[in-house]
């Protein structure tokens, strides 16, 4: 059994092309096995993930570390034509660190919430 991501099926069309579904939006993918680095073309979703198509059997690295960086609020603050300075990304980067919940994760809808808590009672 190869190791592709879960709901991964053949191309007919070329033998070295896979295709699989994203788990977040439902977008289905092509790509190329040699592809290390496999990213959802969905104009708005744009999930990755790393995979090696050679190694049978998972690595011995028994944690992994999903990384935000303060770019990522001050961006995803100006699609929402919000202006926020760097000091308020850090703070708003701690809230949602503090505030992590497991069964949900970290996304732009956590991101977009506790940005706008933030705002909100800085305001007052």
């Amino acid at each position: 059994m190869d190791d592709k991501p879960q709901g991964t099926k053949p191309v007919t069309l070329e033998p070295t092309q896979w295709q699989w579904e994203c788990s977040i939006c439902g977008t289905v993918n092509t790509e190329n096995d040699e592809e290390k680095l496999v990213t959802c073309t969905h104009k708005h979703c744009g999930t990755s993930f790393f995979t090696n198509f050679k190694k049978k059997k998972v690595d011995d690295k028994k944690e992994i570390c999903i990384k935000w960086h303060i770019d990522d609020i001050i961006e995803r603050a100006k699609e929402r034509d919000i202006l926020i300075s760097e000091q308020q990304a850090i703070e708003i980067l701690f809230i949602v660190e503090r505030r992590h919940d497991a069964s949900i994760g970290i996304n732009w809808d956590v991101i977009d919430v506790h940005t706008d808590w933030y705002l909100d009672e800085v305001s007052k």
